[in-house]
């Protein structure tokens, strides 16, 4: 457990001064294991995707001379230039998968803490009084667990689509498809 001082306030007399720490554990972390890591590996999947798209000269030269052409209609006809742009259009999809599994995941999280708060009080005596109380309080924080599943559906056809496409395409992502279909599988 980690403690950390959070708050320190005063109050208008000098004589009450209140403390708060933030203890936080693994008491609160929900009991389904769903975590942020197949988000972020379809995230990462799909910048590399883009990345990947942007080095080869064979994607990105059909896009660059559609660009140049004025882009509009300038696709038609032109299967390397349909090819190149759909590659990135993939890359872009999968980016947006992610963001979409990470906001189901994540959005309808409510991080609680629970928070000690110590008060010590002065008398006009000298003589100090310590009051404790804890309570557990709705903290924003950056929620790592979910109780919430992604259907098994979307993880056998990440699984599927991604035997078909490796079995056509051998030398491909398609591998890291089937990766992150199993994962989403795996998680319960």
């Amino acid at each position: 457990m980690s403690q950390s001082n959070v708050t320190t306030s005063s109050s208008s007399q000098a004589a009450t001064t209140t403390h708060t720490t933030v203890t936080a554990g693994n008491k609160n972390r929900a009991p389904y294991r769903a975590s942020r890591i197949p988000g972020h590996l379809l995230l990462a999947t799909g910048v590399g995707h883009l990345v990947v798209g942007l080095s080869m000269p064979v994607i990105r030269n059909p896009l660059w001379e559609a660009v140049k052409a004025g882009y509009l209609n300038q696709f038609k006809g032109y299967y390397t230039r349909s090819n190149s742009l759909w590659f990135m259009f993939v890359g872009a999809q999968l980016i947006l998968t992610s963001h979409l599994i990470d906001s189901y995941l994540f959005d309808h999280v409510k991080a609680t803490k629970l928070v000690k708060k110590r008060k010590i009080k002065t008398t006009k005596g000298g003589l100090e009084t310590l009051d404790t109380e804890e309570t557990t309080e709705v903290v924003p924080v950056r929620a790592t667990r979910s109780d919430r599943k992604i259907p098994r559906s979307v993880g056998v056809w990440f699984v599927g689509l991604g035997a078909v496409g490796a079995a056509a395409l051998p030398i491909s992502g398609f591998h890291l498809l089937i990766a992150q279909g199993a994962a989403l599988l795996l998680t319960e």
